[in-house]
């Protein structure tokens, strides 16, 4: 990081523009960390796809199935690879315990990540006052300017009204990414987006948040890498010209992606809005098929069968994403 932690909101203002992904955290056939896979994934992200940060070992990354120090080891290589061609890093830090957020931020500090991300306390289905409390406790303990990752996972919403406190308790709290959908999106902020930072990481959403509420970063999730390849790059292009107020031109790169859209409906939102799984097996074997490290996936998830590999591949080739 390379500002104080009272200027945290000052400096999150500045470095989260454009495009960010969110990347997978890849696994050898014996589902050790394949860190020469990752280091590969990051330089992909970085020069194919060309976006200007990297989230890494959160939901995608499947941070639930690494130890603490599988997840500082993961950290450490995306941080490191990704200074070598000038890409922001904002590593998901967060865990149950306080005390293993705390520790885990810390080395995200230490290392070199720029900012940090954490997800509210979940299983215990914490309310307000010890939500807050939580935040409180590990913001005092760090310096680093955060993110919270408001997302169903957690089991609950966290309220305008909670994040206007914590707003004025945690001075290194500089963003929120919103995956409750636009209504809860438009209410956060009109109540604090003059100082926090908004980002929905919902794909088909970034055009209108762009062009209509002032949306300046897309912070972050798979799309960047499953929708784009050396040879295409609507997704980075309509984001584009949609900040430089080129709507019209905008919008017609934007519709170039309606059956990219389609199939990742098809095998990941739907899995996700019909059956309430990650589709992080899906995502992989896209990936790998587009010259990434992929697959396997760690239990509980399931690897795809042969079939569905090749139900998938067909898919890609339909659209000409790949050969």
């Amino acid at each position: 990081m390379n500002y104080s932690k009272k200027d945290a909101r000052l400096a999150a203002k500045e470095q989260f523009k454009g495009v960010w992904t969110a990347i997978t955290t890849p696994f050898t056939p014996g589902l050790e960390i394949d860190e020469e896979g990752l280091k590969n994934n990051v330089r992909y992200v970085a020069n194919t796809i060309g976006v200007k940060g990297i989230f890494c070992t959160g939901i995608m990354g499947e941070f639930w199935s690494l130890t603490n120090e599988e997840r500082m080891r993961v950290i450490q290589i995306v941080v490191e690879e990704a200074k070598k061609y000038n890409v922001l890093t904002i590593a998901h830090t967060g865990d149950i315990c306080a005390k293993d957020t705390i520790e885990m931020t810390r080395f995200a500090e230490e290392i070199g990540a720029d900012f940090s991300v954490f997800i509210a306390p979940y299983f215990v289905t914490p309310n307000d006052q010890m939500t807050m409390e939580f935040f409180e406790y590990v913001s005092k303990e760090i310096n680093i300017g955060y993110w919270i990752f408001d997302t169903p996972y957690t089991g609950r919403p966290l309220s305008a009204e909670f994040y206007k406190e914590l707003e004025k308790k945690a001075v290194n709290f500089c963003g929120i990414k919103i995956n409750r959908g636009m209504e809860q999106y438009l209410k956060l902020k009109e109540e604090i987006g003059k100082t926090i930072l908004l980002s929905n990481p919902a794909e088909p959403t970034l055009l209108d948040l762009i062009l209509n509420h002032g949306q300046q970063v897309y912070m972050s999730s798979p799309a960047p890498f499953l929708y784009q390849n050396a040879n295409s790059h609507h997704m980075m292009e309509y984001a584009r010209l949609a900040w430089e107020g080129k709507k019209a031109e905008a919008k017609v790169e934007y519709e170039k992606l309606t059956p990219m859209r389609n199939i990742h409906n098809k095998w990941i939102g739907k899995t996700w809005s019909e059956k309430n799984l990650l589709a992080v097996q899906y995502i992989k074997y896209w990936s790998e098929l587009l010259g990434m490290a992929g697959v396997p996936v760690r239990s509980p998830y399931i690897n795809m069968d042969e079939n569905e590999k090749h139900a998938l591949k067909l898919d890609l080739q339909s659209i000409g994403l790949i050969e």
